[in-house]
């Protein structure tokens, strides 16, 4: 399909390079803001934590909707889930 997601401090963006539409999701509420407050305001800081959460785009073969995967590792292990079609973040058991 040609979307391409990106994720900056504080938002998703989802972007059609080919009709150069794009749509910006809140991130939801992170908890490393919590620990880290300055996270999303200085870039420097921003860098300094990459490891602790990563992020996945793809596809539901069940109703085609698109969908953001986002993992937490600090110091747990927790999973959510934007869906694209609704804008709303969901907390789901993570992978085994």
């Amino acid at each position: 399909d040609g979307l391409v997601c990106i994720p900056v401090p504080g938002s998703v963006n989802i972007l059609n390079p080919s009709t150069g539409e794009s749509i910006r999701f809140p991130s939801g509420p992170d908890p490393l803001n919590r620990r880290y407050p300055n996270l999303l305001f200085d870039k420097t800081l921003w860098a300094i934590f990459p490891g602790y959460w990563v992020m996945g785009f793809g596809r539901d073969i069940v109703d085609g909707s698109y969908k953001v995967v986002r993992m937490f590792f600090d110091p747990s292990f927790w999973c959510e889930i934007l869906d694209v079609g609704i804008g709303e973040w969901r907390k789901v058991n993570p992978p085994p």
